[in-house]
């Protein structure tokens, strides 16, 4: 397990409905959590694109259920 002071980049792959660019570019900018704490900007790719989209997920914080909450602050499902 790494801290996260150390901002080490973790990879996370999951899937959800369907995924496309417009997501991706809704994760460049700064995602705020249902604590209020604003996640920072990381990269989302889409892997496979349809009613089930397979995206890739790196970010250098490690909150409780980080990516899962970061999804559904947009709406979406996470599902790994």
């Amino acid at each position: 397990m790494t801290k996260r002071k150390k901002h080490v980049p973790k990879t996370y792959r999951g899937y959800q409905g369907r995924a496309g660019e417009e997501d991706a570019g809704i994760f460049l900018n700064s995602v705020l959590l249902d604590d209020g704490y604003t996640e920072k900007s990381a990269e989302l790719k889409i892997l496979i694109t349809g009613e089930i989209s397979e995206i890739e997920r790196t970010i250098t914080e490690g909150k409780c259920h980080h990516v899962k909450r970061m999804f559904e602050a947009v709406g979406k499902k996470w599902e790994i």
